[in-house]
Formats: C-alpha cells, structure tokens, sequence
C-alpha cells in the first residue's frame, strides 16, 4: 500500500507534461469500515494537470446515487470527456443492483475508458511513460448500507504501461467477504503518512474515535503533499439508520432520503 500512494504521484507528475487538455486528480480518502457503520474521510482538493493547470480547485469526492455511495481518488475525468469515473458509475449504476453488482460493472465499463485516455496520452506524448513499473490511476471506495449491513467495496486500478496499449490490472477489498472480523481499512489516493501514523501510534482509533483519527490521518497527508493534498476534510457516516455528514463543507449538499 505504501508504494502506491507514492507511484500515483509521479503518476501524475508524468501526466502534468501531457500538452493535450487538463486531466483532473483527486488524491485522499480513508474509510473505515466496521460491523455497524462505515466512516469515509475525504480531502478537497482537485488538481488539473495541462496547459490549464491549476491547484486551487476544491470538490466533493463523496458522490450518493440512491442508497449507493462512493468516492475516487487519482485520476477523475479529462477535459475530452472522454473519460470521467463519475459519469461511468451513474452509467453502470443499475435499479436493483447490489453494491458488487454496480463495481463489478462499473470495472467493466471503466477498464477500457481507462486504457483508452492513457493511450491518447502516449499518442500525444511519445516516451512519457518510459518505466515498465505498474502505476495506480483510478482507485474508488463503493460503500452503504444492505439490509442493515454495512458494505464496502473497494477497486484499485493498476495500469502496466510495459504493454501497448497499458494493461490494468484490478485489485479488490469487499467487506463483508475479505474481512474476517468485520473491521477493515481502505485508502484511496495518498496514504503514506496516514499508515505510518497508525503503525506509530497502536490503538489511537479506540483511544481517540472516528472523527479525529480520520482528521488526523488525512491532516498528515496535507502536510506531506500540500500540492495534490487540501482542506477542507469531510466525513460521511452510513449505518442502518441512514447516512448523515459529521463533517462537510458548507456548499456540500445534504443526504438526499433513499
């Protein structure tokens, strides 16, 4: 986990030189996931990589489609719109579906969209990807409440730029299904420093609580990467109840009722 919120970065230093339009970037999400309730923390800042390039671009990652939720880091959509994680989800989004059921099509839908934005860009571009290392690009956390079961998906998009065109390869967190507790972690985008605070500091989530370790953990990742990372934090909370904003900024829309 720590070599991938490290290779997203030079990712996206990489596609900053694209001269084609703007890409947009998101970069920090952290949920935590336990038998009752999930918790996702997200940072703000979006960032545009190309001629228009720009850094001081804020927006919501936590997007709702009914009773589903999700929210993405790395790279978001393209100028072109050719490519945009938003508008797949809400394409591959079902009436019915179950929350596996919409990231499994939204994979589906997405890999080829994927590969097709870099391929322009190495069109465009000759050489800029000159490592055969695997890159992250897309990373998005499909989370909510079935049933009064709290369930979270997780899908990592990993582009191997060896092949031509690249190859994604697709990693996978469900939960419930790969966490034999019940409690798991899941990071989207820059996660460096949250996991080294947590290896440093044993039991802060049980002495300190939800909100302020998520605070904490996405402060540390604004501090490191002020230039891809930035205020202000939001946290969304889903239990069986419902889903409600512990913390948001004052232009997020409220829950719509589902």
């Amino acid at each position: 986990m720590l070599r991938r919120s490290v290779t997203l970065i030079l990712l996206l230093c990489r596609l900053a030189a694209y001269g084609g339009g703007p890409l947009y970037t998101g970069s920090s999400i952290v949920a935590i996931r336990t038998p009752q309730n999930i918790f996702v923390g997200e940072d703000s800042k979006v960032v545009a990589l190309g001629r228009a390039s720009s850094n001081g671009l804020t927006a919501s990652k936590i997007v709702q489609v009914d009773n589903l939720f999700f929210a993405s880091a790395g790279l978001l959509r393209d100028e072109k719109g050719l490519f945009n994680v938003r508008e797949t989800v809400l394409k591959a989004r079902q009436a019915g579906d179950s929350i596996y059921e919409t990231a499994e099509r939204f994979t589906a839908m997405i890999v080829p969209c994927l590969t097709n934005a870099v391929g322009d860009v190495e069109r465009a571009s000759p050489g800029l990807f000159k490592s055969s290392n695997t890159w992250p690009s897309v990373e998005i956390i499909f989370f909510g409440v079935v049933h009064g079961v709290p369930v979270l998906c997780v899908r990592y998009f990993n582009l191997d730029l060896s092949f031509v065109p690249p190859k994604v390869t697709v990693g996978r967190l469900d939960c419930p299904g790969d966490c034999a507790t019940g409690m798991t972690w899941a990071f989207a985008g820059n996660h460096t420093e949250m996991e080294k605070f947590l290896d440093s500091n044993p039991g802060y989530l049980k002495k300190n609580g939800f909100v302020p370790t998520i605070n904490v953990l996405i402060q540390k990742e604004i501090e490191a990467a002020p230039d891809h990372v930035g205020p202000p934090i939001e946290i969304l909370m889903v239990d069986k109840a419902g889903a409600r904003w512990l913390q948001r900024k004052p232009q997020t829309p409220d829950v719509r009722p589902y």
